[in-house]
């Protein structure tokens, strides 16, 4: 009996999350916890699977168009909408694909006990999330940009199909061709051929995805399809020649051959066949990268991040080429063309959030929520920098509580409160640092504390000593006390003393609290009143337009000062400091207003900025050339024009990148 479990890896998955499954499950049936739109469509999927959990969990043979006693499936449905309900909560950007229902119930039959036909929910959970997470592109069934991942794959699925099976390929036209690949694709990768085959084939199929090494897992649906479409290759080639070229009738034959392949023709030809199309996932990823340079997909991508962070297109499209060249340049034996690992999100922050403490980067890692391969995308990364980079305070304090809030419980305790406290000492250090390099570490640097840390400060040093070496003393005392003032007022804002902090408390208290307010503010900009001797708006626009003649207008009295008391309209209420600090025209700003880069000013830069010259050199070389070419008379054979520099891959990729977007880079 297979160990599915310990053979997939979702041991280590589980382990690895800060989350257990029995949490989800309390909180995903909760009010807005799972979007509407995946709770409904679950609601409706999960009492369709009837056929499917007869035939994967009890092994009974039934027909679709049977009525079926349902009555004995209760509590796998809902064991099953539990499962669903709870990987939706884990995973939003993918949330719930429709028609996996039923794959998640050949996994409950999959893990079953083959005696006594019991399974553990937890572990269907986590080798589904393996499934979702490792085996395919975190961004395979993403709800934005719209399946982007398998809008790639399908794009590789038609390269392969071209050099692995080229006898479909001389028959096919290339739009034919990408007509066969894009319907097989889509009824095939996305329901994990789940209803497609028969299942001992199922069974041979998942037992190579699952039990192989990982990368044989990953690159398992590609070698799955290219080997039952070599298989049909015949038939295939015979039907579309028979129908003068037409796709559809290739897809319809295909089809047919799979629903009778059996399973020991898959077994065979998933380890044969793996070795002779010598596909590796370094390849795939490769594949991956070049087709994501698509202005198609980069115009899908920028468009989506563009409606729910605070970057403009154009930055959006900077940092877009940075990451690609982070990700291409990596030498990580996990790297992969979707995400970056913890050193590289770490390194990234330490340039644009430099008075982050190394605890708040590894708890960012966590609530990014990387895939089972342990990287980040791109997307996740613009979210949580939008936000630490140009988002208001209270986005900014959502996300610090988020960071501490691990099991998304929506309050932190005792021990939480700690940790938070010690981070936000160190971010407040950091800052005041930062603000003030040359000053001396005097007791000047403690006039931006609140009152309540004066005062712990003053009761240490009651002297008037004024000397360095009675400052350097102080300073190194006020570092033991600052983190102790942080944690007292995170008590305090426990205001119902039940020993938890919502998150309505922290941000309530933190508006109130000079001290924790200025770890989520900026550098201060100091706006000034325009000058009442100043030239004022009226007085520019009759100077502009002294030459002109203006027409005489009869002249009325002014109102005298008792009538301008009178009828006064009453002052304005201030607004509530709530309200303009979350506003957009904040006191607070950074220097560099937003404009941020992944890359480091110095090494990383210089590589990159000389990637992108050498590559445009290439380009305008090749454009004069077919310039040259086309002229009538040849060019001398005295002035020869040297051979272009050879550019390497990474440089090609990052040059279409760049130009087809459109973005100055240097």
């Amino acid at each position: 009996m297979v160990d599915w479990y310990e053979c997939s890896g979702a041991h280590v998955l589980a382990a690895r999350s800060t989350v257990t499954y029995q949490e989800l499950c309390v909180r995903a049936p909760s009010p807005g916890a799972v979007l509407d739109a995946d709770a409904r469509q679950i609601l409706l999927d999960v009492p369709r699977t009837g056929v499917s959990l007869y035939r994967f969990v009890l092994h009974e043979h039934v027909n679709e168009d049977v009525n079926l006693d349902l009555t004995s499936l209760g509590p796998h449905f809902e064991a099953l909408k539990r499962i669903l309900l709870a990987y939706s909560l884990r995973n939003i950007r993918v949330g719930y694909v429709q028609g996996h229902a039923d794959v998640v119930s050949f996994l409950m039959g999959l893990v079953a006990n083959p005696l006594t036909g019991a399974y553990d929910e937890e572990e269907v959970f986590w080798i589904y999330a393996v499934v979702m997470e490792r085996i395919f592109p975190s961004d395979f069934f993403a709800r934005m940009p719209k399946l982007q991942g398998f809008h790639v794959d399908m794009e590789v699925f038609t390269h392969l199909i071209q050099t692995k099976v080229p006898a479909l390929a001389s028959v096919l036209e290339h739009g034919d061709l990408q007509v066969l690949s894009s319907l097989l694709a889509s009824k095939w990768f996305m329901t994990v051929w789940v209803g497609e085959i028969p299942l001992p084939a199922l069974s041979a199929y998942w037992h190579f995805m699952l039990t192989g090494s990982p990368d044989a897992g990953s690159i398992a649906h590609f070698v799955m399809a290219l080997s039952l479409l070599e298989l049909a290759s015949d038939a295939i080639v015979a039907s579309v020649v028979e129908n003068d070229g037409d796709a559809s009738f290739g897809y319809k034959v295909a089809l047919e051959h799979a629903a009778r392949v059996d399973a020991e023709t898959i077994s065979t030809l998933l380890r044969f066949n793996g070795q002779k199309y010598a596909l590796t996932e370094a390849a795939v990823e490769s594949m991956r990268a070049d087709i994501r340079v698509n202005p198609h997909f980069i115009e899908q991508e920028v468009c989506a991040l563009h409606g729910i962070t605070h970057f403009d297109r154009t930055q959006l499209e900077q940092l877009q080429v940075e990451f690609q060249y982070i990700v291409v340049s990596s030498e990580s034996k996990q790297a992969s063309a979707v995400g970056i690992n913890k050193e590289h999100l770490r390194q990234i922050l330490s340039r644009v959030i430099p008075e982050w403490s190394h605890g708040s980067a590894e708890q960012l890692f966590q609530v990014l929520q990387p895939d089972a391969r342990g990287n980040v995308d791109f997307q996740r990364l613009m979210l949580a920098l939008s936000v630490l980079c140009r988002g208001t305070v209270e986005e900014k304090m959502r996300l610090c509580f988020d960071l501490y809030d691990v099991d998304k419980s929506g309050f932190l305790g005792v021990e939480k409160m700690i940790a938070m406290a010690a981070s936000l000492c160190e971010i407040y250090q950091n800052k005041v640092t930062a603000a003030s390099p040359e000053a001396p570490r005097g007791r000047k640097k403690f006039r931006s504390c609140s009152s309540d840390v004066t005062h712990l400060v003053s009761a240490l040093h009651p002297s008037g000593g004024g000397g360095d070496d009675d400052d350097a003393a102080l300073f190194d005392r006020f570092d033991r006390v600052l983190p102790v003032a942080f944690m007292h007022k995170l008590l305090r804002m426990d205001v119902d003393r039940d020993h938890k902090l919502s998150f309505k408390e922290w941000y309530q208290g933190a508006l109130t609290e000079p001290l924790i307010l200025r770890c989520f503010q900026d550098e201060l900009v100091h706006r000034r009143r325009s000058s009442r001797s100043g030239p004022t708006a009226c007085m520019m626009r009759i100077d502009a337009s002294e030459s002109a003649p203006l027409p005489t207008a009869p002249s009325r009295r002014r109102r005298s000062n008792s009538s301008d008391c009178t009828n006064r309209a009453p002052p304005s209420p201030p607004a509530p400091l709530e309200k303009s600090i979350s506003t957009g025209d904040a006191l607070y700003k950074r220097k560099d207003g937003g404009r941020i880069s992944l890359l480091s000013p110095t090494t990383d830069f210089e590589k990159f900025s000389s990637t992108i010259n050498l590559s445009s050199r290439q380009m305008d070389f090749a454009a004069s050339s077919r310039v040259t070419a086309t002229t009538a008379t040849p060019p001398p054979s005295s002035a020869a024009v040297p051979p272009a520099p050879k550019t390497p891959a990474v440089s090609t990729k990052l040059l279409k990148r760049s130009f087809c977007e459109g973005c100055v880079i240097l």
